[in-house]
C-alpha cells in the first residue's frame, strides 16, 4: 500500500519501543514501533507500508523493494 502521512502523534511506550499513531490522507491509521524517539517519516511524506490484523504499519524501504525486486546483489 502507498499512503500520504497526514498526522503523527507519538503514544505510551511499549517496553523498550518508543509508539507513534499515523494517519493517512484516506484515513487509514496505524501505529508503528520504532527503537529510537522518532518516527523516522514526516507529515506530507508519501510511503509505502505494509499493515497487519492489529493495525502495526511496517515501512517498506527502498533496499526491500530492489531486494524484492532481485537488483540487490550481495
Amino acid at each position: 500500500m502507498k499512503g500520504t502521512i497526514l498526522n503523527i502523534q507519538k503514544l505510551d511506550n511499549f517496553m523498550e519501543f518508543f509508539v507513534f499513531a499515523i494517519e493517512f490522507e484516506d484515513s487509514t491509521k496505524g501505529k508503528i514501533y520504532k527503537k529510537k524517539d522518532s518516527a523516522g517519516v514526516e507529515i506530507g511524506e508519501e510511503i509505502e507500508y505494509t499493515m497487519n490484523e492489529k493495525g502495526t504499519i511496517k515501512i517498506v524501504t527502498e533496499y526491500q523493494k530492489n531486494l524484492a525486486a532481485g537488483s540487490v546483489s550481495s
